[in-house]
């Protein structure tokens, strides 16, 4: 089955046992996905141990209402359990993915020539939601970094996208404390948008590569420079310039893991029995 259309049917059928199954195997292989990623990115491992269970409790439901176009990482109550439940879900918008398909293909032809993948084939609208995936993994990231940070662990309900939060932004907001001088809230927003979309864009290189839409790490590596001269926006207002691998890397080294409580108090025990 093609991944828009369970996509699409997940939405209509939540209780499909074939639907619920192909979404689990999906959200498995994100999240391995992003997790590689991140370690390769130098995140540490502290991080990504909840990074993992945050992406892997990802259910994908799609929508067409509301004012964005863009996808969303979300937090909402189970009415249907019989027990207070709140279930994390990624908030899909098909015209979102109909766009990264559009600049999937256009970077291919433009990069590739004649014998591309055009956006009949089926393969480009299943690239163009695990790219939008992939920038939902980078917002992940952020929350992940803040739970350890703030509750020394994952915390199942947490919703790092609230006003309350916005946590997603952690990696980049951390860099800045550490090597701006002084910035905005403007200036957090613009460095988490170069973030998500570059991190996004280091995985899709690696799907033109197993897809086959790209014979060579070169070619991939040109088509994704294609995509980067041309970010979609999607309403945002401002042009978006995706981070490239170094610069990734010096954010996500720069996030320094928080000690536990626990090992605070031994640290103060040891420090008085001296």
């Amino acid at each position: 089955m093609n991944i828009i259309d369970f996509v699409e049917r997940r939405a209509r059928v939540e209780n499909d046992p074939e639907v619920f199954s192909q979404e689990r195997a999906y959200i498995t292989q994100t999240t391995e996905f992003a997790v590689q990623t991140a370690e390769e990115l130098g995140l540490a491992a502290p991080f990504m141990a909840i990074l993992a269970k945050h992406i892997q409790d990802l259910g994908i439901i799609t929508t067409e209402y509301g004012d964005s176009r863009r996808a969303a990482l979300s937090v909402y109550k189970d009415e249907s359990a019989p027990i207070l439940t709140y279930k994390r879900a990624a908030i899909i918008n098909p015209t979102h993915v109909e766009m990264y398909a559009s600049s999937i293909t256009k970077a291919l032809h433009a990069i590739v020539g004649e014998n591309a993948a055009g956006q009949d084939d089926p393969t480009v609208p299943n690239m163009a939601l695990d790219w939008t995936m992939y920038e939902l993994c980078a917002d992940a990231l952020g929350n992940s970094c803040y739970m350890q940070h703030s509750f020394d662990g994952y915390i199942k309900d947490f919703n790092g996208q609230s006003t309350s939060y916005n946590s997603h932004d952690t990696v980049v907001r951390e860099f800045l404390k550490e090597y701006a001088s002084d910035f905005t809230e403007v200036d957090v927003a613009r460095e988490h948008e170069s973030f998500r979309s570059g991190f996004a864009l280091q995985l899709l290189k690696n799907d033109l590569l197993r897809n086959k839409l790209c014979s060579s790490l070169k070619q991939a590596e040109w088509v994704v420079a294609q995509i980067s001269k041309n970010y979609p926006t999607l309403g945002i207002g401002r042009k978006i310039t995706p981070m490239h691998h170094d610069d990734l890397m010096s954010r996500c080294i720069n996030v320094k893991t928080k000690p536990s409580r626990a090992r605070l108090a031994e640290l103060v025990l040891s420090f008085e029995s001296e």
